[in-house]
């Protein structure tokens, strides 16, 4: 689990080319449940 400074902050992880790159390399190695929720 991973704990952002805000929903946007959030957002733009997910949309970065970083991400997207690591999404890439792991392919089927890994299962992932990405989601984003909106705290207090």
């Amino acid at each position: 689990m991973v704990e952002f400074l805000s929903f946007e902050v959030a957002i733009k992880f997910y949309n970065s080319q970083e991400y997207q790159d690591a999404l890439n390399e792991l392919k089927d190695g890994a299962d992932r449940d990405f989601r984003i929720i909106e705290g207090i």
